[in-house]
């Protein structure tokens, strides 16, 4: 009878692996190697990456997770120009401390900025316009996540997220579209 701890078990897995052949290993085909980042994934969509339900994030793209649910912002009363709009949300993006924008085109938006918590993570925040609507989507989420041991259970942002996003709203003088808010 053969009795093995998970580790042996894996490094016996790992072994094998390792010595398999690279004729046996599984490489993508040309052309269909996978993008850096889920943010990379998205803008290729043109849609904003998923919250995963492990991290701290908010996303008005997260209509099955209420926990992690954010109306999407309406620029219509301010503006009818999109482009003008758009220009707006990146000048307020700049504006905000520590926010850096590292990718952007005329639809979208990709910035990092240092998290509250961890302290030494990064956030991601993505921006989405559709410009027919006259509406942007967003998503800020946590890149790094703790827990609390023994439960799979991520410490709270105390609504860092939130805070930020809304913040950047008020500045451009947008309103959310929430359905239960008396305006």
């Amino acid at each position: 009878m053969l009795v093995c701890n998970r580790r042996e078990a894996l490094l016996t897995l790992l072994g094998w692996a390792l010595a398999t052949p690279a004729a046996l290993r599984f490489t993508p085909a040309p052309g269909l190697t996978a993008p850096a980042s889920a943010a990379a994934s998205a803008k290729s969509r043109r849609t904003l990456a998923k919250c995963p339900a492990t991290s701290n994030c908010i996303s008005s793209t997260s209509v099955g997770n209420p926990s992690k649910y954010g109306a999407p912002w309406s620029f219509a009363e301010v503006t009818d120009d999109p482009q003008a709009a758009w220009r707006s949300l990146q000048e307020a993006l700049q504006q905000q401390p520590n926010v850096q924008i590292v990718e952007s085109d005329d639809a979208y938006v990709h910035a990092v900025s240092p998290s509250r918590f961890p302290s030494r993570g990064t956030d991601d925040l993505e921006f989405l316009m559709r410009p027919e609507e006259r509406l942007v989507l967003y998503r800020s989420a946590s890149r790094d996540t703790q827990y609390i041991y023994p439960f799979a259970q991520p410490l709270s942002d105390f609504g860092h997220h939130q805070r930020r996003l809304d913040e950047i709203r008020e500045r451009l003088g947008w309103r959310p579209l929430d359905w239960n808010q008396v305006y």
